[in-house]
């Protein structure tokens, strides 16, 4: 079974050759590795052009144009039925492909599986504080096909570096979106998991690299943009696929955090009202309206001061969480 090993980089000379031979050092041998070279700048080409393995294939982008449209590209050009996804700053396991082909095998109802994970900084530490501390924690416990799906609606459970996929079903769904610029993996795996399954081999095979150049760390206010777009989206095709007219929801939150989601999901959901302040009394009045079918469902920001009691008297109201109920991650506070 070849797997086709596909990696975007732009400027990633600090740690793109240490990527690079975790790769070629897998125990798995039935591979081939794809980089594109998205338009980089820095020493990214002459580190590429110096790689000797016939299993490599470079492709230079004379343009930075994103992640996005670089690893459609290089997927556009794999011969592999099945796609390990690897990240140019991280660093796999050995075993990695050969547990991931183990366990595709083992489940072939699959559609994509992913790891789990250890969380580096950028001279390979482990991460023991800061805002990252915890993360592998959260990957690590998000492992069930219920576990992942219900998480969709709130954040992303699954690191990007460690998926392999059907390339199948990739072409399928339509590839990565190239309009979006940090969260086109998630968005993906919101639009695969509706056509299958995806797991997660209970396993760290993965090094995932935290640093100040990520595209993440650098664009916070970008990030949590396009996740409640990518969110906003599954709800509409998850839970509301058969209904042609936009899901009416309330939201609950910061105004500004909530104006902002508000413009972000406009595509597929009608938000009716914004609501910053806590009352009871509307909160049994939404719960009314969501029973006689006149409001949808509604969305609590996870920064909204007074999330717990909110959620509490909602679901004695009636609504169910991931079904009308719903909790958007919002990665700063207001």
């Amino acid at each position: 079974m070849l797997v086709s090993v596909v990696m975007a980089v732009y400027n990633g000379e600090k740690f793109l050759q240490k990527a690079i031979d975790s790769i070629l050092a897998q125990s798995y041998q039935e591979i081939e590795v794809i980089v594109v070279n998205d338009g980089s700048i820095d020493t990214t080409k002459k580190i590429l052009d110096q790689v000797e393995d016939e299993r490599v294939r470079i492709i230079h982008l004379e343009r930075n144009q994103g992640a996005a449209n670089a690893l459609n590209i290089a997927i556009d050009n794999a011969m592999g039925q099945w796609i390990a996804i690897h990240d140019a700053d991280d660093i796999s396991y050995s075993n990695r492909i050969l547990e991931q082909v183990r366990f595709l095998k083992e489940n072939p109802q699959l559609v994509a599986v992913g790891s789990f994970i250890d969380c580096i900084d950028e001279n390979e530490k482990p991460i023991i504080d800061g805002d990252f501390k915890g993360l592998d924690r959260f990957i690590n416990r998000k492992q069930s096909w219920k576990e992942i799906s219900t998480e969709f609606y709130s954040a992303c459970p699954l690191t990007h570096g460690t998926m392999v996929f059907s390339k199948k079903a990739f072409m399928k769904v339509g590839k990565y979106n190239t309009n979006l610029k940090i969260t086109y993996d998630y968005e993906l795996w919101t639009r695969l998991i509706l056509v299958g399954p995806i797991l997660k081999v209970p396993l760290k095979l993965y090094k995932y690299r935290v640093h100040s150049n990520s595209l993440t760390n650098k664009n916070l206010s970008l990030t949590i943009k396009e996740s409640f777009y990518t969110s906003s989206k599954y709800i509409k095709e998850s839970c509301y696929r058969n209904s042609k007219l936009r899901p009416t929801m309330v939201i609950f939150g910061p105004k500004q955090s909530a104006l902002e989601l508000s413009r972000e999901a406009k595509e597929h959901l009608k938000i009716k009202k914004i609501i910053s302040n806590h009352s009871k009394n509307y909160l049994k009045q939404l719960g009314e309206m969501v029973k006689e079918k006149k409001l949808s469902g509604v969305i609590v920001l996870s920064s909204y001061k007074h999330i717990r009691k909110t959620l509490r008297h909602l679901k004695g109201e009636g609504l169910k969480l991931n079904k009308n109920l719903f909790v958007f991650w919002l990665g700063r506070k207001d």
